[in-house]
């Protein structure tokens, strides 16, 4: 990972990464995570969401859709 500290910047992102960044993109950024989980759709209709973990720096990111 490029820096363990992280700034949230209100409307923008995290540190450089831009809120609704793509998973490639954040990959590029953090690095692979420690586990993905896929979680479980109650319907068809329901968008795919995957949840990224990064044991180490203690957060997750979600992907949805």
């Amino acid at each position: 990972m490029k820096n363990s500290i992280f700034a949230i910047q209100l409307k923008k992102g995290l540190n450089d990464l831009p809120f609704g960044a793509t998973a490639e993109e954040c990959n590029q950024y953090f690095g692979e995570p420690n586990e993905i989980e896929v979680l479980e759709k109650d319907s068809e209709d329901e968008p795919e969401t995957e949840l990224w973990y990064y044991d180490d720096e203690n957060f997750s990111l979600f992907f949805e859709g």
